[in-house]
């Protein structure tokens, strides 16, 4: 089988190193690695068409340092090109009608990353928020989508149910889909169904590209070759490599984790309470549940940082 393309998701680049990577000597150059690897991958394999399946950045809006980072590496060899999905990241406010204000934005103006419309092969694809279908003039069996889809246990208390792959894949049998790729969820896995007519749907989840949490300690962040004969898909996984990572978990004590991750889930249960009242803005909805509750500092602190990057 001939490779036809990369895939990876969930890059998340950002100025400033996450907590558990905050001892790393130089943030910049190890995303500058992580480039890389992608783009000497894609050499090794003769691959042109990098796909990527949304969040690319970690917030809507990142330094004009960063941006310029990210141009000049998507541009560094003319015949190898970049093609995405927009994830909830990448657009300010989770909108997609807003994402010429975003740093997403600045680089589909400058043609570092086109969206897969442009993509040489016909692939059909979702941006976060959106319905993955076949449209009537494409008959694509390649799909991509940025939405959160889980194997196995429920991830969080509520995770919605057609997030489960199973579901999600019951969903897609009627479809002409042979291969959907999936961006959101940090962890890598596949999942495969049976059609009605003998053949097979497989669900790919990429995984993040980068180890940002405590929890990702044992994930190895990897890029998926696909190959085609022509008339059939097949799958690769390539793993980075991190042994060069500097992971930092010392300085979260695992008692001290397990109670702001319980403080969470019931800060998170109030507040959906307060937000379907018509009548309250969510900012508004926010400071009503701090006031009504004994909210951790550790809580406070998570709540505040996404507030900040979804601005």
């Amino acid at each position: 089988m001939k490779p036809i393309a990369l895939v990876c998701s969930d890059f998340h680049l950002s100025d400033q190193p996450p907590r558990c990577r905050a001892n790393e000597p130089d943030w910049f150059c190890y995303m500058l690695y992580v480039f890389d690897q992608i783009q000497d991958i894609a050499l090794q394999y003769k691959i042109d068409s990098i796909l990527f399946c949304g969040d690319l950045f970690g917030k809507p809006k990142v330094s004009p340092k960063l941006e310029a980072l990210t141009i000049k590496k998507m541009l560094d060899n003319d015949s190898m090109h970049w093609y995405s999905v927009m994830g909830q990241h990448d657009m300010p406010g989770h909108t997609i009608s807003r994402i010429n204000e975003s740093s997403f934005g600045v680089l589909l103006a400058s043609h570092a990353i086109s969206l897969t419309g442009l993509c040489p092969f016909n692939v059909e694809s979702a941006h976060f928020g959106q319905k993955l279908y076949n449209s009537v003039d494409r008959e694509s069996d390649i799909g991509m989508i940025h939405k959160f889809l889980w194997k196995g246990d429920s991830p969080f208390p509520e995770a919605p149910i057609e997030g489960n792959v199973r579901n999600f894949m019951k969903e897609m049998l009627s479809s002409d889909f042979e291969i959907i790729f999936s961006g959101d969820n940090h962890i890598s896995f596949e999942a495969k169904m049976t059609k009605g007519d003998g053949s097979v749907l497989q669900v790919v989840n990429c995984g993040s590209l980068m180890r940002r949490s405590v929890d990702q300690i044992g994930h190895v962040p990897s890029v998926i070759i696909l190959s085609t004969d022509g008339k059939s898909y097949s799958t690769k996984r390539v793993y980075l490599d991190i042994s060069q990572d500097v992971f930092t978990v010392d300085r979260i004590k695992p008692e001290s984790k397990k109670n702001s991750t319980n403080d969470l889930q019931s800060f998170i249960m109030v507040l959906k309470q307060h937000v379907g009242r018509k009548e309250l803005s969510f900012d508004t909805a926010l400071e009503t549940v701090y006031a009504s509750m004994d909210v951790e500092q550790d809580t406070r602190q998570v709540i505040e940082t996404v507030r900040e990057e979804n601005q």
